[in-house]
């Protein structure tokens, strides 16, 4: 059953090839990473890339990592790959081993551990007990992690029980992160705006307090709703400078409460901020966080009752 499976998954590869759809791309293991000291960062390999090996492979950021064991260069070793949980989620990563050669007919009986920065086990597997499309056997682990901590983290590969990879023996690591950056854009979106009717500093827009503003912004494509830092936007209140060019905002909405959407025919997020009646007569910064590493885009407010 599991050669039918495979078979079946390299044939609606070959559909995906033919109709033009772009395959995951894959990182090749970095020498030395036989330590966690040593271990190879795969932050920036995470992208959205379609691959029909890794499960929600179009909406959950994934990296896969194409690695073996030692070549006579490098002695056999454990292979030790970092990466960084973004913030804690409900949704569960994955740490699937795929396509292994060498040991046997189906490949080598592979190892997965999962440790945290202090060095401790959180998770680990011998099997995969999962209806995999890119194992061969039963053999290749697989693991399902909910992280509680923000932080970095590292994978372990080795060979069945605790052992390290054997001499010619390959394997693909796919690493799915809930939330975790993807590339094209690893370190910042592509960030046009603000547009109308807000104004980018140094205008103040002034606006009613209370009212509904819609604060509209591009990053280059539909990047999904989960594009905020934790806590943002925000409002920080400042002095009021009567010096200051000023700007009434022209359009404000009806909404009761702040929200996110996404217009693909305008390319343009809509962050309808509701603004607070007591506002009134004060001013402040709106804050825009992303969270593509923490840039920041600022609008000025004054509110007036």
């Amino acid at each position: 059953m599991k050669r039918v499976v495979l078979l079946l998954a390299l044939m609606v590869a070959a559909v995906l090839l033919a109709t033009g759809v772009a395959l995951a791309t894959s990182v090749t293991e970095e020498e030395p990473n036989d330590t966690r000291d040593t271990a190879q960062n795969i932050d920036e390999k995470f992208s959205l890339d379609v691959d029909f090996n890794i499960a929600l492979s179009s909406t959950v950021p994934h990296a896969s990592v194409n690695g073996g064991g030692g070549d006579g260069t490098f002695p056999n070793t454990f292979d030790y790959y970092s990466f960084t949980v973004p913030q804690q989620g409900t949704t569960s990563s994955t740490f699937d081993i795929d396509s292994t050669e060498g040991g046997s007919v189906f490949g080598y009986d592979s190892y997965l551990r999962l440790f945290d920065s202090n060095d401790n086990v959180l998770a680990f597997n011998d099997g995969n007990n999962n209806i995999d499309l890119g194992s061969r056997d039963l053999s290749d682990s697989y693991i399902t992690y909910t992280f509680e901590t923000p932080g970095t983290y590292y994978i372990e590969v080795g060979h069945c029980c605790i052992a390290p990879v054997p001499a010619a023996s390959t394997y693909r690591l796919n690493v799915s992160i809930p939330n975790h950056v993807s590339i094209p854009n690893p370190s910042n979106y592509d960030f046009q705006g603000f547009f109308s009717p807000v104004d980018n500093p140094d205008t103040v827009n002034k606006a009613k307090a209370g009212s509904a503003i819609p604060v509209k912004f591009s990053l280059g494509g539909d990047q999904g709703l989960d594009i905020f830092a934790d806590g943002y936007p925000k409002f920080e209140q400042s002095a009021c400078d009567s010096s200051d060019t000023s700007d009434a905002i022209e359009q404000t909405l009806s909404d009761a409460s702040s929200h996110l959407n996404y217009d693909a025919t305008t390319d343009q997020y809509t962050y309808v901020w509701k603004t607070k009646k007591d506002w009134a007569k004060k001013c402040g910064t709106l804050i825009v966080k992303l969270d593509d590493g923490g840039t920041e885009h600022l609008a000025n407010f004054e509110f007036t009752k």
